[in-house]
């Protein structure tokens, strides 16, 4: 996703990780609304943050 500082990306993200909830209205990820679905759910449906880094110790 590429898109100019400040225009919510960051945001969009919690919010389909669960992080942050809407105050309004609702957030979609193929047709269910991801941001009500339990922590177990969205993992298993790849919405979940990750650090830049993938592997920051080495040797792990």
């Amino acid at each position: 996703m590429l898109w100019p500082n400040g225009a919510g990306m960051t945001t969009l993200l919690k919010m389909l990780s669960g992080e942050v909830q809407p105050r309004a209205g609702q957030v979609l990820f193929a047709g269910v609304a991801a941001h009500a679905q339990p922590q177990a759910a969205r993992c298993q449906a790849g919405l979940v943050r990750t650090s830049q880094i993938p592997q920051p110790f080495e040797g792990l």
